[in-house]
């Protein structure tokens, strides 16, 4: 996708900084397609890796099953599906092929069976192997690029084959890093919801959670949506910070909530391979730095480029003043990174809380969010941001609930998904 279809935009919550002193800056940017409207042309090779282990029996069974009809019937006549069923062992159900050459496609889905055991290692493997064969389709004497992704559907965890979450993380990176996507749907009470949400973040992926097997339908066809809107695949996100600056907190926010590691040895810069640009979705970074002293200049204000953000080969600078007119530089100019950045720690707080059962993380999660909520900007914010909004109506109740006694293992799974998957729309 050529840089101009890519909208960028920041926000920082200072725009003028006190001279010759250090301080702190928070920065928000924003990422999306600034295309409105899927290309017809575009190509997607979809690999389904559906759990056969006897604990889908039912509705689950019959769900998945629907779900992969549905998807299939949703493809282009050019575009690709493949199909990986696994219980102890995997195998290739549907071969990656055309739609329009797919002719038992939908008898081969309804004749899934059930087995026992669930080797989730080898079925992505196989359907790595499988879409693996569509890179480049010819079309009209040039090469259409084809969007790739993975979709594993399960409600168990993996007790044959590879079990390790390292060789899972491991086999996902590999896959993200030739330019496929995995995602992963946990359903039910009974999966390993700590290693689905590893293997899609190495996958550049988003974890989803079915509590409801009638749900499942809507999560896999909007897998299949988001495959052909997708319009740039895991763009690689770099911020620079001004010499001498150090980056002390970065989170990438939408579409999926997560703390970033900084290196200590090169902490004014951060770089990242982004989720893919879909068409209508929005990513958000956040980041908090220290920034170092700056002369005003002869004139008593002057222009710094505090950072500069970089999308593969598109760059742009992020600007503040520097001046020595207190009225210009005790003004928080937009509270809004600040507050995304807070009400971020809060949740990711809830979120590992609820996960250990840590009560400690869970009341600091609760106190931050309700020190926030008395900031005299927050109603204000909130309207402009409904993203701070989400946030903190979900840790409240949360919060509440976790209140009146301990969460069922539904309730647990439902908390940590919420608290950590976000899709903020354009």
């Amino acid at each position: 996708m050529p840089d101009e279809d890519i909208g960028v935009r920041y926000m920082v919550n200072h725009q003028y900084l006190k001279a010759n002193s250090s301080g702190s800056i928070f920065i928000a940017i924003e990422i999306q397609s600034l295309k409105q409207f899927k290309d017809s042309s575009n190509l997607s090779s979809l690999s389904l890796v559906v759990d056969c282990s006897s604990s889908m029996r039912g509705e689950k069974f019959k769900q998945a099953k629907e779900s992969a009809l549905d998807t299939f019937r949703s493809l282009g006549d050019n575009d690709y599906l493949s199909i990986i069923s696994f219980d102890k062992s995997a195998k290739v159900a549907l071969h990656s092929s055309k739609k329009s050459e797919s002719r038992s496609a939908e008898d081969v889905i309804r004749n899934l069976k059930l087995g026992i055991g669930t080797n989730i290692y080898e079925g992505l493997l196989l359907a790595y192997k499988q879409i693996s064969k569509q890179k480049k389709e010819p079309n009209n004497n040039n090469k259409t690029t084809i969007t790739r992704r993975i979709v594993l559907l399960t409600d168990g965890q993996a007790s044959a084959g590879k079990t390790e979450e390292e060789d899972f993380v491991g086999l996902s990176g590999r896959i993200r890093e030739d330019g496929i996507t995995v995602s992963t749907v946990g359903i039910g009470v009974g999966y390993d919801q700590h290693l689905l949400h590893a293997i899609a973040e190495a996958g550049g992926g988003v974890p989803q959670h079915v509590g409801e097997a009638t749900d499942l339908r809507k999560v896999v066809n909007k897998q299949a949506d988001e495959l052909s809107s997708t319009v740039l695949i895991s763009p690689t996100f770099t911020i620079t910070m001004m010499p001498g600056a150090k980056i002390e907190e970065v989170y990438t926010v939408t579409p999926t909530l997560r703390k970033q590691i900084i290196d200590p040895a090169n902490n004014n810069r951060y770089v990242a391979r982004l989720k893919d640009i879909i068409i209508g979705q929005r990513q958000t970074i956040v980041v908090k730095a220290v920034y170092p002293p700056r002369s005003p200049g002869p004139y008593g204000m002057a222009r710094y480029r505090v950072a500069q953000i970089q999308i593969n080969d598109m760059v742009k600078d992020i600007v503040c003043n520097v001046t020595s007119n207190r009225s210009l530089y005790d003004k928080e100019t937009d509270p809004t990174p600040r507050m995304v950045l807070t009400a971020s720690e809060a949740t990711s707080l809830l979120s590992k809380g609820v996960q250990a059962n840590d009560d400690d993380a869970i009341k600091k999660a609760e106190t931050i969010i309700r020190d926030l909520s008395q900031d005299e900007d927050f109603e204000t914010v909130m309207t402009k941001q409904p993203l701070i909004k989400k946030m903190a109506a979900t840790i409240r109740r949360v919060v509440e609930r976790i209140s009146q006694g301990p969460l069922s293992e539904s309730e647990k799974k439902e908390a940590i998904h919420d608290t950590s998957t976000f899709f903020k729309q354009t």
